[in-house]
């Protein structure tokens, strides 16, 4: 059996040396689960079949026994209840809390655990491979691994065997909550399909599923199975599995491998990608990487991250590969360093009336600053930046756009704008002039804008009519719009996308700043 113990100070320094990234490391078999009891990390480890427990950095046993050790010097696998002391697990998983102690998931014996009373109960399943609803061990699973509490007292647990999400009430009766078979399916949870899911978490009436095999991340709410996060490359038919991958970005273009721990946290939802050595985030619709360990030959970093739990602001990640449990110091930090409250940029404050929507598009990757952590707000709008924005807006909902060159003379190949100027032209959202150019340097003013706005709309097949009569007529210079813009400026006023200037104006032939494009954006994303 390995053995647990914390690292001495000086290999704490040794390790800060090369990562400064993480405080405590601690050392023990095949630490899966982690929970935060309290200021206590309760840690599932399947090769020793017990959970430890982790205070100050000090790693002792809290509940189980471990059995003589195999060829392989693992824990042999047993089964009994009893006291804490004498009590043995088979390949323990995941652990929540439950009553007045803990629920853990015993994957290699299907049931689930209840550890209370310094004592060990079997609470649900039988013991054997299987699928049954019902009452305490009258019920079946297979193979149980991630598991979660709700604000009532509830379980909810990651079948992965049977592909399934399961309810234990607090009187121990067990229900089905969403799944059917094997498969990538949403909409209605009786009706939706999962691939091995492994990592669970609650949080405000919804339940975060890693779906391993599917690569992606799920999410159950009202009734409804939705993916998250995450798409996936082809399938392998041989293994029943959707190929993974690694990318940030957009939750519709974000890939993972075989994601399996997932903690949600004030609404940042964190997930130990597995299969990329990584540790991701999931905030305000964009993924992002925390820690990522590109040389697992040499690196402390995590080699394959698995259960995930929060305390004090450190982030601590259990990987059973390496036998490790690290905390990572600027978790916090990373939570906190964007979004609403965050000024990312100088010259964008919180007291701009600008500062929500700068910040809407900067999180989501459609508009970035213009260097030395300056956003820009005034600087106006090209035609090239703009059709980029909508080009990035179509690929945060998985369109293609590749770039196979461009029939402008005034566009150059090698240009950042240049892929999405030819795309937005097949697709009928922008246009060029009878010279044949596109202009991608000049200045777009608010009809332009507007209209292509409107094509964008139609190209995602939403609904493009005017709401409520409401019309631009009332403006002072509504004369100044030209007939061609006419229609896309009713439509854009009429559902709240762009409003007037001072004097009751709508400035139609101005030109548009960086920041008011940014709100217009915005308003767009979030009325359309």
């Amino acid at each position: 059996m390995k053995k647990f113990l914390a690292l001495s100070m000086s290999l704490l320094m040794l390790f800060g040396t090369c990562q400064t990234a993480f405080g405590q490391v601690t050392i023990l078999g095949e630490p899966v689960g982690i929970y935060n009891a309290d200021g206590v990390l309760l840690v599932t480890d399947r090769s020793d079949n017990v959970i430890y427990q982790i205070a100050d950095g000090e790693a002792s046993l809290y509940s189980g026994k471990s059995a003589v050790e195999d060829i392989y010097g693992d824990a042999m696998s047993y089964y009994y209840d009893g006291s804490n002391e004498n009590a043995y697990y088979g390949d323990p998983w995941g652990i929540t809390p439950y009553l007045n102690g803990f629920a853990v998931t015993d994957t290699e014996f299907n049931v689930v655990r209840y550890i209370s009373d310094h004592k060990v109960y079997t609470i649900v399943g039988s013991g054997d491979a299987g699928y049954k609803d019902g009452s305490s061990v009258a019920t079946k699973f297979n193979g149980p691994t991630g598991i979660t509490t709700d604000n009532d007292g509830n379980l909810y647990v990651a079948d992965t065997q049977n592909n399934l999400i399961r309810k234990i009430d607090t009187e121990g009766n067990v229900t089905t909550v969403a799944g059917t078979k094997e498969g990538y399916k949403d909409g209605a949870a009786e009706e939706a399909a999962f691939n091995q899911p492994t990592g669970i978490d609650w949080e405000n009436g919804a339940l975060y599923v890693a779906d391993t095999g599917n690569q992606r991340i799920r999410k159950i709410e009202n009734g409804e199975v939705t993916t998250f996060a995450g798409t996936a490359g082809y399938y392998l038919e041989s293994d029943g599995i959707f190929e993974g991958g690694y990318q940030d970005g957009a939750v519709k273009q974000a890939q993972f491998a075989e994601p399996m721990g997932i903690l949600v946290q004030n609404g940042v939802v964190y997930v130990a990608d597995s299969g990329n050595s990584a540790v991701r985030k999931i905030q305000n619709g964009m993924v992002s990487t925390v820690v990522v360990n590109e040389d697992p030959a040499h690196s402390v970093y995590p080699t394959q991250p698995s259960g995930l739990a929060m305390l004090d602001g450190m982030l601590y990640i259990t990987d059973p590969f390496a036998g490790l449990v690290y905390s990572l110091n600027d978790a916090l930090a990373k939570t906190t360093s964007g979004g609403e409250g965050a000024e990312v940029f100088k010259d964008v404050k919180q007291a701009d009336w600008f500062f929500k929507a700068v910040m809407f598009m900067q999180e989501r990757g459609l508009i970035s600053g213009t260097g030395e952590a300056m956003f820009s707000p005034n600087m106006n709008m090209t035609r090239g930046m703009f059709v980029t924005v909508v080009g990035r807006i179509c690929e945060a909902e998985g369109e293609i756009i590749a770039n196979n060159g461009c029939e402008f003379g005034d566009v150059k190949q090698d240009m950042y704008y240049a892929k999405y100027v030819q795309w937005a032209k097949d697709n009928g959202i922008a246009s060029g002039s009878d010279d044949g150019n596109f202009y991608p340097d000049k200045n777009i003013n608010r009809q332009e804008m507007l209209v292509m706005l409107r094509n964008l709309a139609k190209h995602m097949d939403k609904d493009v009519a005017v709401k409520g009569n409401k019309t631009v007529d009332g403006f002072n210079d509504y004369d100044q719009i030209e007939s061609w813009a006419v229609g896309a400026a009713n439509w854009a006023y009429s559902n709240g996308i762009v409003s007037g200037r001072d004097g009751n104006l709508l400035a139609p032939k101005a030109t548009a700043t960086r920041a008011e494009v940014s709100q217009i954006f915005m308003k767009y994303l979030q009325n359309i």
